[in-house]
């Protein structure tokens, strides 16, 4: 009885000191310097998470836990965005790959903590949206997207026989579609950049894709290929009913390694 007590008392002792290592941290939730969102479709919730400061990082903090109580353990990533207060996507980060067990009587619970750091921190009116994700699988053959939490299984959302380079995905609110930009190679060579582009468009972020524009040689003066990269429509460019977008990039030739624009006026065919 004796041997317990000391044991007890040790445990007890170092819960104490413990816990004085998390003193010079400020809860930005408490405080209203940011709210947070957490998303949890699947076999795997977000049980709760918390933002705060911590010697001049940014952590976001949680525990996962399973909604079954069988099978082997499931594999998950994490997905923290922090927005502005203008829906501006100010930081992206993501966990490595995490296991949440089954629970198991005598073998703990069925719960995952997770911690993500970063050394910006939000601004003021910032929502962090924590999302448990799977990856994109492909098609189904009633056009329904899979997904895996196997990421050996993932696909590709997008694919040129061409190649792609510097793929960039905004959206068009105007038109309700993702707009999806990116350069590929030209008559058979390789090459870091080239003078191609191309446009697509889409419903869904994950596809299928139809073609708005695609040309091989869109960059060009007094008839020399002009390389151009990071191509993407910024969504506060757009017009409100979708018609009108600016594309921003750069480039290398042409006096184009500086920030460009260009205007784009779409011509809509609706489909019945």
């Amino acid at each position: 009885m004796k041997q317990i007590q000391v044991r007890l008392f040790f445990l007890f002792s170092l819960l104490v000191v413990g816990g004085g290592c998390s003193t010079n941290r400020t809860n930005l939730k408490d405080n209203g310097q940011v709210t947070i969102e957490n998303r949890h479709p699947g076999k795997v919730k977000i049980l709760w998470s918390d933002a705060y400061e911590q010697d001049g990082e940014f952590v976001i903090s949680g525990v996962l836990k399973r909604r079954d109580h069988i099978g082997t353990p499931i594999p998950v990533h994490v997905h923290v965005l922090v927005l502005t207060r203008d829906k501006h996507i100010a930081q992206s980060l993501h966990t490595s790959e995490l296991y949440v067990p089954r629970n198991r009587v005598g073998h703990g619970t069925n719960w995952k903590r997770f911690a993500l750091r970063s050394t910006d921190i939000p601004e003021p009116s910032s929502h962090v949206l924590v999302t448990v994700h799977t990856f994109f699988a492909g098609m189904a053959e009633n056009g329904r997207p899979l997904w895996t939490r196997d990421i050996a299984k993932r696909k590709p959302i997008f694919t040129d026989l061409k190649g792609t380079q510097r793929v960039a995905i905004t959206y068009n609110a105007g038109l309700r579609q993702y707009i999806l930009t990116s350069s590929h190679l030209t008559d058979n060579k390789k090459a870091t950049h080239t003078a191609a582009l191309g446009v697509f468009e889409s419903p869904e972020p994950w596809g299928p894709w139809s073609t708005v524009y695609y040309d091989d040689h869109w960059s060009v003066e007094a008839g020399k290929d002009c390389r151009t990269y990071h191509h993407r429509f910024p969504p506060k460019w757009m017009s409100a009913d979708g018609k009108t977008m600016w594309l921003l990039y750069s480039g290398l030739d042409c006096d184009l390694y500086s920030f460009c624009v260009k205007k784009a006026a779409l011509e809509v065919n609706r489909v019945k």
